[in-house]
């Protein structure tokens, strides 16, 4: 079974039917936080700030899928073969103002290849508004869309 990471809606999650992606199989996951990646204009944010922004991105991932699933456990090693690596990106606006627009996305991947991408578009006024919880407002958003 492969599964797809085809373009598709914003919002889009591309999962095809199988035990893998289940509730109960993701429900009680082992996952990889992969280092986080920014895409588009990363130039909109100095140095300090793109090193706080990729931190929080995966210190408040790790906790978004702690509170979607309280039996999951999120590692720091590969070493189990069935752990799930997830990694966050953050496709950047080429500009910073209030009505801009910045896309996360998250990738899961398995070791065997199969994976899926989860991605929501958020306007920087919205995401303003949170203030230092930012990061965590948008990952539990899209980390509650998951099976």
């Amino acid at each position: 079974m492969m599964l797809s990471m085809g373009p598709g809606p914003a919002g889009a999650l591309a999962v095809q039917e199988g035990e893998l992606w289940s509730a109960l199989t993701m429900a009680s996951a082992r996952y990889i936080i992969l280092p986080p990646q920014i895409e588009g204009n990363p130039e909109g944010l100095t140095a300090h700030q793109r090193k706080i922004v990729l931190k929080s991105m995966r210190h408040d991932l790790a906790g978004s899928l702690k509170r979607r699933y309280p039996k999951a456990a999120v590692v720091t090693t590969m070493e189990d073969r069935n752990v799930i690596r997830v990694t966050p990106v953050i496709e950047a606006p080429q500009r910073l103002l209030p009505w801009g627009k910045l896309g996360l996305k998250l990738i899961f991947e398995r070791r065997s290849g199969q994976r899926f991408l989860l991605k929501e578009q958020f306007t920087l006024f919205n995401l303003w508004q949170q203030q230092d919880d930012a990061a965590k407002y948008a990952y539990d958003k899209l980390v509650d869309r998951l099976p």
